[in-house]
């Protein structure tokens, strides 16, 4: 019955909650600000309790949202859940900060744009495409983003000066190739610190390696 902790405002992860009722019991708790949840698939669960399950995450997550969840870290074992959920978590306005551990997701959700005051960003996506940097960098407050793609862009992504503008630190890292990066002129003003990790290895003809830097003005 962790609903009847009424004034709760953190709850840490404390194992691996496979209870439909304890997912159930989350809505109540008004005052949480802070979350980390460990999400289990349909291999721990069943096809009947997963259904049940995800239903009474969804709806948690939706209360929350609104009640003002501010830290959402999620350790997912299951891409399924990945996808299905994304939409609903873009819907936290109050959402600072949002870690996804685990499986990758295909690909970011548009209605990122709408979590205008996430500030910390830590996910990993199977495939990435200059519309999803265009999407991430429309978010006014961001100040850290850690983006992890499983498969390599097929093609140049490029940061203009509109985007990241209140970025501190980018750490971006591929495993799947070559790699095509480009920040041009007056690219993400603010941005101190810069990581980029990609697999050599991996490269092909089609994608080589290329990087310009010089835009980044505050570059330390």
């Amino acid at each position: 019955e962790v609903g009847d902790l009424q004034a709760l405002q953190q709850l840490s992860f404390a194992g691996n909650y496979n209870s439909i009722v304890f997912v159930e019991q989350l809505k109540r708790l008004a005052n949480l600000r802070e979350i980390g949840i460990h999400l289990h698939g349909s291999a721990q669960l069943g096809d009947h309790d997963m259904a049940r399950y995800m239903e009474a995450l969804k709806s948690s997550l939706a209360v929350m949202g609104k009640q003002g969840l501010q830290s959402l870290e999620i350790r997912n074992d299951d891409t399924v859940i990945g996808e299905k959920l994304m939409d609903l978590l873009c819907y936290s306005p109050c959402l600072r900060k949002l870690v996804i551990h685990g499986g990758c997701i295909s690909r970011l959700s548009k209605q990122m744009a709408l979590l205008v005051n996430l500030r910390h960003l830590y996910i990993g996506v199977s495939n990435i495409k200059q519309d999803d940097l265009c999407v991430l960098g429309s978010i006014p407050t961001l100040l850290f983003v850690r983006l992890f793609v499983e498969n390599g862009p097929d093609e140049r992504l490029a940061i203009s000066s509109h985007q990241f503008q209140c970025l501190k630190e980018f750490i971006f890292i591929s495993y799947g190739g070559g790699l095509e990066m480009l920040f041009l002129q007056e690219a993400m003003p603010e941005l101190r610190r810069l990581s980029l990790s990609f697999s050599a290895e991996e490269t092909d003809c089609k994608m080589g390696f290329e990087f310009s830097f010089k835009h980044l003005a505050s570059l330390e």
